[in-house]
């Protein structure tokens, strides 16, 4: 959760830059509703937040003796990204703007 506030202070930061040097409420989401592309500079896998869509990598990981450790299906480097997006469970839907 900490990462996503993060990275989510990072995306508002971008479009409040984007808004200019007298930005308002009506400029703001419009300069969010631009963003098609972002990552929080690599920190999470790349999202478009104008059309809603988040990134499809993931990882498991546990704490075992203190440590993060990758737990299977992950890899032993990097993230697994698909292409058709997250599993879904049964009844869910996704948030429509």
């Amino acid at each position: 959760e900490t990462l996503y506030g993060w990275a989510s202070a990072e995306l508002f930061t971008q479009a409040l830059r984007a808004a200019g040097a007298d930005p308002t409420r009506a400029k703001l989401v419009e300069a969010l509703g631009k963003v098609t592309s972002f990552d929080a500079d690599g920190l999470i896998p790349e999202e478009n937040p104008s059309a809603n869509v988040a990134g499809h990598c993931w990882l498991l990981a546990q704490i075992k003796g203190g440590k993060v450790v990758r737990v299977a299906p992950t890899p032993p480097t990097g993230v697994v990204c698909t292409s058709g997006g997250y599993l879904t469970a049964p009844g869910w839907q996704p948030e429509q703007r």
